[in-house]
């Protein structure tokens, strides 16, 4: 750190104290190197999306929202990025905005399982329990092994009073 305050515009360099802060987990510290780098590179997505990564991981959801905007405006084809952009929506319980940003995610990345599963998260927790669980498998068709993606659906039969689908559920969950 003292390295960077005596070359404060070093974008290597504080990209690189970013990255390290993250690895330890200090995630406030990562936060506040990131903003460092956004601000001396404010037109690269990936910096963007990792100071709203990084605020999101500190808990400062609303303040990781506007970066998180930034990165999937400057690009729209990230699907990761809508990704973090709805599990953000989601912590804040803005479930219609998180749902769009995950069908967001889904689009921009087919293949990837995670944005199913968030938004069946979102269907789960708004009481779409059908919408959830076809989410739900649509993750496992990408990602078999996913025990979130089964404890899940067991919740979600549990809610339903399926007690066998959802005893079948975790347990699949509990084996992986």
């Amino acid at each position: 750190e003292e390295r960077r305050r005596a070359q404060p515009n070093d974008f290597q360099l504080t990209t690189s104290l970013a990255r390290l802060y993250t690895e330890f987990g200090s995630f406030d510290k990562a936060a506040h190197m990131w903003e460092s780098a956004a601000a001396l590179a404010p037109y690269y997505a990936s910096i963007q999306h990792n100071v709203g990564t990084a605020l999101a991981r500190a808990g400062q959801h609303a303040k990781a929202e506007p970066f998180c905007l930034r990165a999937v405006a400057l690009n729209p084809y990230a699907g990761g990025y809508y990704n973090n952009l709805g599990n953000i929506y989601f912590v804040m319980q803005r479930y219609e905005e998180a749902e769009s940003a995950f069908k967001h995610a889904i689009k921009r990345a087919p293949d990837n399982s995670a944005g199913y599963l968030n938004l069946g998260g979102v269907y789960a927790t708004v009481g779409r329990n059908k919408a959830a669980l076809s989410q739900f498998e649509k993750t496992l068709i990408r990602d078999p092994n996913n025990a979130k993606a089964y404890n899940n659906m067991g919740a979600v039969f549990e809610a339903m009073a399926v007690h066998k689908e959802a005893s079948d559920a975790y347990a699949k969950a509990v084996a992986l």
